[in-house]
């Protein structure tokens, strides 16, 4: 990903790139063979780099038995490589990364005491910044030297530091010198209701501490107007505003600090069992009905899309959809843009999906059509960054319905006293996208998949796809169905909705 771009050296993105394959096969053992096919790399290239990453086993006192590797296979029996945790591991040689951590961990230090701390060349760390260097400048930001710092906007500054730093460590050490007091009780209280995962309240932690420290560099981050019209009406920025685990010079300190933590560290929150309603975060009780300048404007927007478009609706998604659209529509009304996203760092790129080009489009046809109220409702909006953050919401909303409405159709064309018929049924009916039918000739051209048993089908021309079940069928050749089911789900829900 993009993110190992900027900080890792080429061996290192190989030893990544080789130990996500190794996961992505699973637990087991697995001929070389296959490893080589979908990498590209030779049988000796691939020895080399699991030679270079059990180096690193050691080194970093990662379990030895993790992966071991014979003749022609390698096996994951008994463990399978973290990822994760070996990336964060080789972030510590790493001149930006460490570069990142030095800014905040650090009082003033020069780039020639940085390189002599870590052993540098300083034309090592100038060419490994590279990257670095021109990925801040997309949202206005720069490295100095003397003293090491990031300058520009304060509040961009923070989201930069919090993403990289989360992103490559993930909870696997405290990279940081300063400690969050804990056992604060406004601290645990806020935890427990903004995300009571494990790694939601390692999120957050991370979130405060950057900008606990960045404030005691004396780094001031000024609430901007916008953001202070929604002080009454953000509960979560009230409740942090009695915490009391972090030191502030004033009391109107520890509360614009703590609005720009919320902004700062994980604001969205989505659980199996409890789904996120930014609207009620925002203290719009009744999203739909509210006079609210955003809630307005949102609504307006989701309307005019759908209508203009006729794009389908189903609500469910479409609750879902209103929810994403409000929550950009909010980052983008209070935090100066473009700002950095995970998108950003991952590199997850969608240019050649053409479904998104389309919803992109239209994105950018309402824009067009409204840029007189867009330009009053946001100050100094990066045109296309919107386009590009509220595309991908219409695309997965798009993606969404498509799920709902694009079903398989699939006929059984068998005798009722077929011994599996019963559980073929209860199978397929297990299928979410599957509509199940008893085969009528008339209908044939309709279905997707016809289970058959008998030869007189294949008297008719069909254009379908066809699975012959013979008698003495068993378990394992149910599960070939599913996965011809499976399968013909994906295929459907691939078709362009551009058209």
């Amino acid at each position: 990903m993009l993110f190992d771009e900027l900080f890792l050296k080429e061996n290192e993105k190989r030893r990544v790139e080789l130990l996500k394959e190794i996961n992505f096969l699973g637990e087991g053992i697995h001929s070389l063979n296959t490893i080589q096919e979908t990498m590209n790399l030779t049988y000796h290239q691939i020895i080399r780099i699991l030679n270079e990453i059990k180096d690193d086993f050691d080194r970093f006192g990662f379990d030895e038995d993790s992966f071991i590797y014979k003749t022609g296979d390698i096996q994951t029996t008994k463990f399978l490589p973290q990822v994760d945790k070996y990336r964060a591991y080789l972030l510590q040689d790493s001149p930006p990364f460490n570069f990142l951590l030095s800014v905040l961990n650090m009082e003033e230090m020069s780039i020639d005491e940085f390189c002599k701390k870590y052993d540098y060349a300083q034309s090592t760390v100038t060419r490994r910044m590279s990257k670095l260097v021109g990925f801040v400048r997309k949202f206005g930001l720069r490295f100095t030297h003397n003293p090491i710092n990031i300058v520009g906007d304060e509040g961009k500054v923070r989201m930069f530091l919090y993403r990289a730093i989360w992103i490559g460590i993930r909870g696997n050490y405290w990279p940081f010198q300063m400690e969050i007091h804990s056992q604060d009780q406004y601290l645990e209280e806020y935890l427990i209701q903004n995300g009571q995962e494990l790694i939601t309240r390692e999120e957050v932690r991370f979130g405060l501490i950057i900008s606990a420290i960045r404030y005691q560099q004396g780094h001031v981050f000024d609430v901007p107007l916008r953001l202070a019209e929604f002080k009454e009406k953000i509960p979560a920025f009230k409740r942090i505003e009695n915490f009391d685990c972090l030191p502030f010079r004033t009391e109107e300190d520890r509360k614009k600090e703590f609005h720009q933590m919320v902004l700062t560290s994980t604001f969205r929150k989505y659980t199996i069992h409890e789904k996120f309603q930014f609207s009620n975060t925002i203290g719009i009780e009744n999203f739909y009905e509210s006079n609210d300048f955003l809630a307005r404007f949102t609504r307006e927007m989701c309307e005019e899309l759908i209508e203009k478009h006729k794009l389908p609706v189903v609500e469910e998604h479409l609750e879902d959809f209103m929810e994403e659209l409000l929550y950009e529509n909010y980052f983008f009304y209070v935090v100066p843009n473009p700002y950095p996203t995970t998108e950003y760092f991952t590199g997850i790129a969608m240019e050649n999906n053409r479904n998104y080009i389309y919803t992109k489009e239209m994105v950018r046809k309402y824009y067009n059509n409204n840029s007189m109220k867009f330009q009053r409702a946001f100050k100094h909006l990066d045109v296309e960054f919107y386009i590009d953050r509220v595309g991908r919401v219409l695309f997965y909303y798009m993606k969404k319905v498509r799920q709902n409405t694009q079903k398989v159709h699939v006929a059984l064309f068998m005798e009722n006293d077929v011994a599996f018929r019963p559980r073929i049924i209860a199978g397929l009916q297990n299928f979410r996208n599957v509509e199940l039918y008893e085969y009528c000739e008339e209908n044939s051209d309709q279905y997707d998949l016809i289970i058959y048993t008998c030869s007189l089908l294949k008297t008719k021309k069909h254009l379908t796809e066809l699975f012959h079940w013979e008698y003495d069928f068993n378990e394992q050749h149910m599960i070939s169905i599913f996965n011809k089911v499976h399968q013909l789900t994906i295929e459907k829900q691939k078709l362009e909705f551009y058209v």
